[in-house]
């Protein structure tokens, strides 16, 4: 039988730690890297709002998605009708998932 139960956490990195790792990374205060983290992701939320899409070379593509409405059963009044909406959509660009494979040097937890 194949486990692989890991516990969420253990490779869940926060905002917080996120940006504190940039901060010593790049030698920046953290005061410094945080404006610059909430203006990247206002840039990217306006770009997307507005229709646009935001190519980060290498890494991937953050665009809007267009969902149709449709019908729910379970809802508090028993059926019920969800309307249109948009989503933020991601796509990981190539380069970056054959990132991901190559340097994937730790394997899955095994019981026989």
């Amino acid at each position: 039988m194949v486990s692989t139960h890991r516990n969420r956490e253990d490779g869940r990195l926060t905002k917080t730690k996120l940006l504190h790792r940039v901060s010593h990374r790049t030698h920046v205060d953290i005061a410094t890297v945080r404006a610059v983290y909430s203006a990247l992701i206002d840039e990217i939320i306006e770009t997307v709002r507005s229709g646009g899409s935001v190519m980060l070379t290498g890494f991937g593509r953050f665009y809007r998605l267009h969902k149709h409405g449709h019908a729910v059963q379970f809802t508090k009044s028993g059926s019920g009708r969800v309307p249109d909406y948009d989503v933020l959509k991601f796509s990981a660009s190539l380069t970056l998932n054959r990132s991901l494979t190559a340097s994937d040097d730790h394997g899955e937890d095994v019981d026989e």
